[in-house]
């Protein structure tokens, strides 16, 4: 889980520190902290980990364990860079989570 949070967590100056300084990585109860943080719908697209895919199932499964509103779209094939591969696909999932989103608000 943590690893997973460390990757998904937005991109600001303290992000980057965290990824290139191994001894600043969130401990475990940060990243806890950061998932019961979370109130909005979160929707992941994977690949294959033989493929590349930085995902672990399990993680997404445990982000919906501690009650995150989690959806997810498997890219059969597909490696960690799946709209180059996939452009339609991704991009039809994409807009599909953006419009479930929408009538939620």
């Amino acid at each position: 889980m943590a690893f997973f949070a460390r990757l998904t967590a937005s991109t600001d100056h303290a992000f980057f520190d965290v990824v290139t300084n191994p001894d600043r990585f969130w401990t475990d109860d940060d990243v806890s902290s950061i998932v019961r943080g979370l109130r909005w719908p979160v929707h992941i697209a994977y690949g294959d980990p033989d493929q590349g895919s930085l995902t672990p199932v399990a993680q997404i499964d445990a982000l919906a364990n501690a009650g995150v509103d989690v959806t997810r779209m498997h890219f059969p094939g597909a490696g960690h860079a799946i709209s180059p591969m996939f452009p339609a696909q991704s991009h039809n999932d994409i807009k599909s989570f953006v419009e479930r989103v929408r009538l939620r608000l």
